[in-house]
């Protein structure tokens, strides 16, 4: 074993020496390979880098100023351990291309002393013996040469819009330059052009522009466009005109600059169609000797006008007349103020009760008749219409030489004030008037006078006595009739106790007895009993329902119901109802129904109560259809039969409790409070309900539920509208 183990040993260590020779062979190779690169990369302005077959750094030159590193922190190490990260992919990429045997060129940015530069690089591979050895790249800094292109792409950009601006504002651009004796040939036509003249570019490239010229412009145009060429000023501006390709006569304005295009100098033209102008320049003449007329005839008219107005005052004098017979005459006191209380106006009912004839131009304090109180307390009143400008009312009531008022205000309760008014108020009844004042403001808001309006309203306040007297008596009825109602629910409460608290033994006895014996006729009998029982109790439940409707004190639980799955609950639980009386039960509901907002134990009930009384009255093999529909952001829900029907004149009162279908074949069964509790529960939720019927055909009934509330869940229902 110790001969075999040398053995190896030393064929291994041979073929480690074979490899290092090989090795020694290679870099002597690529030593002497870069010494005779040496004079050509120190000649060189670009940058250039040697990288050995494990992309090595073995030689770097470059520039001073285009150092990113000293060059011996490159020498000896890898590219990604140097070069900044967002270039390591794009030199794994090249790197690998060269191993391929492949040339790869590319671009990149660095940061140099605070600017950025742009590079090109050119990454060779370098193959000794056929056998890949590394690779070179030459990197030139093409900074400058990118913002030459951009700044070149910038003026296309710039010269690019200002053609198309003048395209959409309707300006054509031209270049012409005289060639081979031809003056003002097209040279460049934007696509303005072509729409003005009506001829296609590849027309117009070659043509001259006088040739489109007017005759009557030719030769002015002619003469602006040589003294442009020969560099000398002309007026910017020059109207002329062209004949188009169709015959048809335009007018333009051009105005023009010489530049130089491709070695050759070149008049460049701006032009405008100002056809419409030009139009619009000729209907704005004639509007102008329209206008003229015009005046004319309004002058004629304001003179008419004049007469007429003259004829209105005089009108108005008249109706001044006509107010002051009216202010005499109508069956109330009216007086106009001014702002400091002063006496305007006043009727001539007015001044025959408590005002002198002379009381023009004076104020309360003037008034003789008047007490102190009295006339400050109208002094305040006027004073807080002008303050506020808004309309005041006061209520004075008359009795004997006393007079209350009751002053009412937006800001506050009605003060009672109390005066003496003077000798000419005469002892009688109390009587009421109210004095309404109403500002009356200037252009600037102010109020500058007010008019005050006194109403007898006697009747009125007698009125109001009745009505505070009947609405006592009603208040004395209402207290009793809740009294009534109270003991009304106390009794229907005990009742229900009394009716219930035996019903519950019997039910379960009856229901035990049903269970267990073991004869037919006794155990039919025990579920007599008990069938008996369960609708005792639910007409129980209904008459204790009735009585919280009544009261408003029915619970609703609200929420989202699932209508399409109760339906389908509804109809497996009545399956049997048909079954008993052979009668055919359909559910006819659409693939699919929105959710409701709703108290489902309710609106279960309100369905199975319609559904019992749709099996009730139909036939035997007759036809029971529950069905629903949407319809207005509302779900319509309906019970189908073609039972006995109903006359006209017992649907009108088929809601009302107590009331029932009376049938001469069948002695029915209920206290008739089913459909009446079926109408409030489902009002309640905020639907309705309604019966079409005809006598014999059957019947349907059908009520609508909201699909959205903004109700809260768990609501307390506090009234209802029976």
């Amino acid at each position: 074993m110790d001969k075999i183990d040398t053995k190896s040993d030393k064929e291994n260590l041979l073929k480690e020496l074979t490899l290092l020779r090989k090795r020694v062979t290679e870099l002597e190779e690529f030593k002497k390979h870069n010494g005779r690169l040496n004079d050509i990369f120190s000649s060189l302005k670009d940058l250039v880098f040697v990288l050995d077959r494990d992309g090595v750094f073995t030689e770097f030159y470059a520039p001073s100023e285009e150092l990113y590193l000293p060059p011996e922190d490159f020498i000896g190490r890898k590219y990604f351990d140097v070069m900044p990260p967002h270039l390591n992919t794009l030199f794994s990429k090249a790197f690998k291309k060269n191993k391929n045997g492949k040339v790869d060129e590319y671009s990149y940015t660095l940061e140099m002393a605070g600017k950025q530069q742009w590079y090109y690089a050119k990454q060779s591979p370098l193959f000794t013996e056929g056998q890949f050895a590394g690779a070179v790249a030459v990197i030139r800094n093409i900074t400058e040469h990118k913002q030459l292109d951009e700044k070149l792409k910038e003026t296309e950009d710039r010269y690019r819009t200002l053609i198309e601006l003048g395209n959409k504002i309707g300006e054509a651009v031209i270049m012409l330059q005289d060639i081979n004796g031809k003056e003002g040939i097209h040279t460049y036509v934007s696509a303005q052009w072509p729409q003005i003249t009506g001829y296609s570019k590849k027309e117009l490239l070659g043509m001259s522009f006088f040739g489109l010229v007017s005759p009557q412009f030719r030769g002015a145009s002619l003469k602006r466009h040589r003294t442009r060429m020969h560099g000398k000023t002309i007026p910017d501006l020059f109207e002329s005109a062209i004949t188009r390709k169709d015959g048809a006569e335009i007018s333009i304005e051009l105005t023009s600059a010489v530049t130089i295009y491709k070695n050759k100098p070149t008049n460049v033209v701006y032009i405008r169609d100002i056809t419409e102008r030009k139009n619009m320049q000729a209907e704005l003449k004639k509007y102008h000797s329209y206008l003229e007329e015009i005046i004319e005839e309004r002058t004629r008219e304001l003179e008419e006008t004049k007469n007429e107005l003259e004829r209105k005052i005089k009108e108005y004098e008249d109706l001044q007349d006509d107010m002051n017979f009216m202010m005499d005459n109508i069956p109330l006191c009216l007086i106009i103020k001014d702002k400091n209380g002063r006496f305007l106006r006043m009727d001539k009912r007015s001044r025959d009760s408590l005002m002198p004839a002379d009381v023009i131009g004076k104020t309360v304090y003037d008034i003789p008749a008047l007490d102190r109180d009295y006339c400050d307390f109208e002094n305040r009143c006027d004073q807080q219409v002008i303050e506020t400008g808004e309309p005041q009312e006061v209520i004075f009531s008359f009795k004997a030489d006393n007079r209350q008022g009751l002053r009412r205000s937006s800001t506050g309760q009605p003060k009672e004030v109390q005066f003496n008014v003077g000798a000419k108020i005469r002892k009688s009844a109390e009587k009421w008037r109210k004095i309404v004042r109403i500002p009356h403001k200037d252009k600037n808001g102010n109020v500058d006078q007010f008019i005050l309006l006194s109403f007898d309203i006697n009747d009125i306040k007698y009125a109001e006595k009745e009505i505070n007297r009947l609405y006592n008596e009603e208040k004395r009825l209402r207290k009793k009739l809740e009294k009534q109602m109270e003991q009304k629910r106390d009794f229907i409460r005990s009742l229900v106790h009394e009716l219930k608290t035996p019903l519950v033994p019997l039910i379960g006895a009856s229901s035990m007895l049903a269970d267990n014996l073991g004869e037919e006729a006794r155990q039919n009998a025990a579920r007599v009993v008990l069938t008996g029982a369960h609708k005792l109790e639910k007409r129980i439940d209904e008459l204790l329902d009735q009585t919280r409707l009544e009261l408003g004190t029915m619970n609703l639980s609200l929420g989202q119901v699932d209508a399409e799955k109760l339906l389908i609950q509804i109809f497996d639980y009545m399956q049997y109802r048909a079954a008993n009386k052979k009668q055919v039960f359909k559910l006819d509901i659409p693939s699919s129904l929105p959710e409701i907002w709703a108290d489902e134990d309710r609106l279960g009930q309100v369905i199975v109560n319609l559904l019992e009384n749709a099996f009730r009255y139909t036939p035997e093999k007759g036809l029971i259809t529950l069905g629903a529909s949407c319809s207005n952001n509302e779900l319509i829900i309906y019970v189908r039969d073609n039972g006995i029907g109903i006359s006209n004149h017992r649907q009108k009162n088929i809601f009302l409790s107590y009331n029932r279908v009376s049938s001469k074949k069948d002695k029915l069964s209920g206290l008739g409070l089913g459909l009446n509790l079926c109408k409030m529960l489902i009002e309640l939720h905020g639907g309705s309900i309604w019966v079409e019927s005809q006598k014999g055909k059957g019947s349907v009934f059908s009520f609508t539920m909201p699909l959205k509330s903004e109700t809260k869940d768990n609501i307390i229902i506090k009234g209802a509208s029976l």
